[in-house]
């Protein structure tokens, strides 16, 4: 007669925690904390000190109607020949920013971490779906949230637009592959990858 397989035994608590989302998001945050203190450099200046379209939240022509590098006055980067990128959500948040933080880097900068923290947990739902195991969702978020390739995204303001596209296409993805009725699921995610478009045009993918 066949041996019965015996059925693994039920993780302990704290190792249920440790397999959670918890570990990428806290990681996340910790490991891009020390850009807290930065100041706002290079296109965090033409996008963020100079320009006077995230002044006011109520500014629809300048940030929905306008390119992400429109020219501005008695400026050397008003140039003619720029890229006509479209990112009017990002513009949105640098908008929601100034109107709390005015100018003071430290609460853009704690925004994008936040941000990542939040781009990590979703990573972690979603990897968890399409591998059904939640050890190998928690490995995938740690190796997500530390590293270095999010440095320029998440240390600089401007990266911004980089992390709001990977929230708004995880989201999208996690929308559109649960359950059932895929019309409705489709439906339902493109707004969200409108949304993640708005923020960055690489989002086109």
């Amino acid at each position: 007669m066949a041996r019965a397989v015996e059925a693994s035994p039920p993780p302990a608590r704290g190792r249920r925690w440790l397999v959670g989302p918890w570990p990428g998001v806290l990681l996340g945050l910790l490991c891009f904390a020390n850009s807290l203190s930065n100041d706002f450099v290079y296109d965090d200046l033409s996008l963020i000190v100079d320009n006077p379209r995230i002044r006011s939240l109520t500014d629809f022509r300048g940030v929905w109607l306008s390119d992400w590098w429109y020219p501005i006055e008695g400026t050397t980067y008003a140039n003619p020949r720029r890229d006509r990128l479209y990112r009017p959500l990002t513009l949105c948040t640098f908008a929601l920013n100034y109107a709390v933080h005015e100018l003071r880097p430290f609460g853009y900068h704690a925004f994008n971490v936040a941000l990542h923290g939040v781009a990590c947990g979703l990573l972690w739902y979603f990897v968890r779906r399409m591998a059904r195991e939640p050890t190998v969702a928690t490995l995938a978020a740690v190796l997500f949230a530390v590293h270095p390739v999010h440095a320029e995204a998440v240390a600089n303001v401007v990266g911004r637009a980089e992390i709001l596209a990977a929230i708004f296409l995880l989201a999208g993805l996690l929308v559109l592959t649960g359950g059932r009725r895929p019309v409705l699921r489709a439906l339902a995610a493109a707004p969200l990858f409108l949304l993640a478009l708005l923020a960055k045009e690489t989002a086109i993918c």
